[in-house]
């Protein structure tokens, strides 16, 4: 699998450039890359492409080549962030074979994250086929795994840490399983029914973060000093974050969330940076929260 991403990640970046290859000219490229495909394949490539990660690459015929359709594809950034993230994990997970070359060439900030990585391609596998799993999952204040059986939902980065968002199976009730925490992964044969799942899905759209809030979301207005707001937007903290106002000295963004505690801590994290916060209710609550 770690291949096949590999060559859907080099077929869709070589029709995302100007000039409308032919399907002899993407199958050059990846011979470039140690690909050797035949026509018939890459044509199946293509289609799984738009399977899989609906992605729609099309042929022009008067351009007579193929390119990205945008239109009818999902947000390519996020997928192909996500396809970097599967081949780090595939990359990694062989290097580490190699405890030598690890310790030589690699530094890592923390070893949290690349753990748990080598069970997204059993994950995915699950979320696509609904499929339940079981989880041999290790909570960081117990010495013991335990297994937990789950109906896995989502898949969900945050701070460069991977979540499943999952409800376990007996009970019913919502979990956020971080894959660093994992130890193992077993598909099972079962599946369960959308409806299960499909709550998780829409709950987590206007979530930044992992955890759960019962409250609904809401628009939130931040004004920050205008050199901190250079970070803030090559970092986007939400999908729904937008420039609202800008002078001299500040800049005023708006997002549409849940106010729950990731916001926060984030939020205060940020101090003095942070000049002034609407509506006055969530601003009052945070500035308890300080206190």
């Amino acid at each position: 699998m770690h291949r096949t991403i590999i060559r859907y990640f080099l077929i869709i970046g070589r029709v995302m450039k100007p000039g409308y290859p032919s399907l002899q000219e993407i199958r050059e490229m990846l011979e470039e890359h140690d690909f050797s495909i035949s026509i018939r394949t890459l044509q199946r490539d293509i289609e799984n492409i738009r399977i899989d990660f609906v992605i729609e690459i099309k042929y022009d015929p008067y351009q007579r080549g193929y390119y990205l359709d945008r239109e009818l594809s999902l947000d390519i950034d996020p997928i192909l962030n996500f396809m970097e993230m599967t081949l780090l994990a595939g990359t990694v997970y062989d290097f580490l074979k190699e405890k030598d070359i690890v310790r030589e060439y690699i530094s890592f900030e923390s070893e949290g994250k690349v753990k748990g990585l080598e069970y997204m391609p059993k994950i995915l596998f699950a979320l696509k086929q609904r499929r339940i799993l079981i989880l041999s999952y290790q909570k960081f204040e117990e010495e013991e795994a335990y297994a937990v059986k789950v109906k896995p939902g989502l898949l969900k980065e945050y701070q460069n840490r991977w979540y499943l968002l999952a409800l376990r199976s007996e009970s019913g009730d919502f979990r956020a399983y971080a894959l660093d925490r994992i130890t193992d992964v077993r598909v099972e044969d079962e599946t369960y029914p959308e409806n299960d799942i499909a709550e998780i899905k829409e709950r987590f759209i206007h979530v930044i973060g992992v955890s759960q809030s019962n409250a609904k979301p809401c628009t939130i207005d931040l004004t920050v000093t205008s050199s901190q707001w250079k970070y803030i937007e090559s970092l986007p903290w939400h999908s729904s974050q937008e420039k609202i106002k800008e002078d001299e000295t500040s800049v005023t963004f708006r997002l549409f969330v849940v106010l729950n505690y990731e916001l926060e801590q984030k939020i205060l994290g940020e101090g003095n940076n942070i000049l002034r916060i609407e509506p006055q209710g969530i601003s009052d609550k945070i500035l308890a929260r300080k206190n």
